[in-house]
């Protein structure tokens, strides 16, 4: 059962590759789908600068071979 279903993903996978019509389709179904959940709801704030100087150093005792 499971090859079977690696295979229908190879085959969708393979046609949305291919097809933009498709990809254009499964985009729009995916996008009414997080509109309806409460997830696609929340807004992100990224304003915040990142401050390299709080930054820990590495430590330099380490061998990374």
């Amino acid at each position: 059962m499971l090859k079977v279903g690696r295979a229908q993903r190879t085959v969708f996978l393979a046609r949305w590759l291919r097809d933009r019509d498709l990809q254009r389709e499964t985009e729009s179904g995916l996008n009414m789908v997080e509109d309806m959940t409460p997830y696609g709801q929340i807004q992100l704030r990224t304003d915040r600068r990142l401050d390299l100087t709080r930054l820990p150093t590495p430590r330099r005792d380490v061998d990374l071979r």
